[in-house]
């Protein structure tokens, strides 16, 4: 791989493959799209885990892709509910992932190679790193499903049997096959705000929650002027489904008696903190960070570099990426 690095990330093999993406002429959709896809080859807990994306440059406006996990329970009867006291089933806490149809979304706003080619580096990867590691061989057979069927592999029976068994009613949990069936993943446009006298910061329109999971984020920049930010949180305590060598995270609400329930269907927070920084005369950051807290600008008086945004971002423990294009020149930062 010659030239300059497009692409950097949380994980140095997940950056490996979103930079060989992008180095077999690939776009930045391409390249943090690959590389999520190898983290979902790699471990068992990111592939249905919370999922969110950003992309924006010259021409393409500013679109983010919400694939957080949603609460299960659709087409169910709500159940007695847990009394005071009662230990929490670990099934109860499974949430529904939308990771599967949000990534097609994604893929329509860039990309330049299919979701199978861009998944086969990855897949590759883990067959050299993780040769012996039990779950990989049905994580592989899934992830290979997908990318011939999309989003539609969580209708197949021999999906559905295997997670409804392991976090439906039967286990305690609250997952239905209407779950599944009823996942809508969205995209829309970013919120702007001014950051500085000539720098506005695109984000997500939702509000990211006080404290969650570390988030992992790759981020990208190509020469056509497009960058993209790609946070995940999987969790590696969740609900293993050994059929399929996956595992759903705990980011769903159990039901308590004399509680009212999460609506089934109803979005579950995450910490996905990404965001874009422009200008313009079409300069572009893509930025993320490795926290589980908000991502809040510094005061941008005396921030004149991507470095000293990122670290004003950070809290303890963090590290911050940045992607940025302009005229026709990449550059990425890391800030610890």
């Amino acid at each position: 791989m010659s030239g300059p690095s497009k692409t950097i990330a949380s994980d140095p093999v997940v950056a490996e493959v979103a930079e060989a993406s992008i180095a077999e002429g690939g776009s930045a959709v391409d390249a943090v799209l690959g590389g999520f896809l190898a983290a979902a080859a790699l471990e068992p807990g990111v592939l249905f885990g919370p999922v969110g994306a950003l992309v924006a440059g010259i021409g393409a406006g500013a679109r983010v892709f919400d694939g957080r996990t949603v609460q299960a329970g659709q087409g169910a009867k709500r159940p007695r509910g847990l009394r005071p006291g009662d230990a929490v089933p670990r099934p109860a806490r499974a949430a529904v992932p939308r990771s599967l149809g949000v990534l097609p979304l994604l893929h329509a706003y860039g990309a330049t190679k299919t979701l199978a080619a861009l998944g086969r580096l990855g897949r590759t990867r883990a067959k050299k790193e993780l040769k012996d590691d039990p779950s990989l061989e049905a994580r592989l057979k899934f992830l290979d499903a997908y990318a011939r069927r999309g989003p539609g592999v969580l209708a197949s029976g021999d999906v559905v049997r295997p997670l409804v068994q392991r976090a439906g009613p039967v286990a305690g949990g609250l997952l239905t096959e209407d779950d599944l069936s009823a996942v809508r993943p969205a995209d829309e446009a970013a919120v702007f705000a001014p950051f500085s006298a000539d720098t506005e910061l695109a984000a997500a329109p939702w509000a990211p929650p006080e404290a969650g999971r570390p988030a992992r984020i790759v981020v990208a920049a190509d020469v056509g002027g497009i960058v993209a930010a790609l946070a995940y949180a999987p969790d590696p305590d969740g609900i293993d489904v050994p059929e399929l060598g996956l595992r759903l995270t705990r980011d769903g609400e159990p039901i308590r008696r004399g509680v009212p329930r999460v609506t089934p269907g109803e979005i579950r927070p995450a910490a996905l903190p990404i965001a874009v920084l422009r200008r313009q005369d079409g300069w572009h950051t893509a930025v993320g960070v490795t926290s589980a807290g908000r991502l809040e600008g510094p005061s941008p008086d005396e921030a004149t570099t991507v470095g000293a945004w990122l670290e004003g971002w950070l809290t303890g423990g963090a590290v911050g990426l940045g992607a940025t294009t302009h005229k026709r020149r990449v550059t990425v930062t890391r800030a610890d």
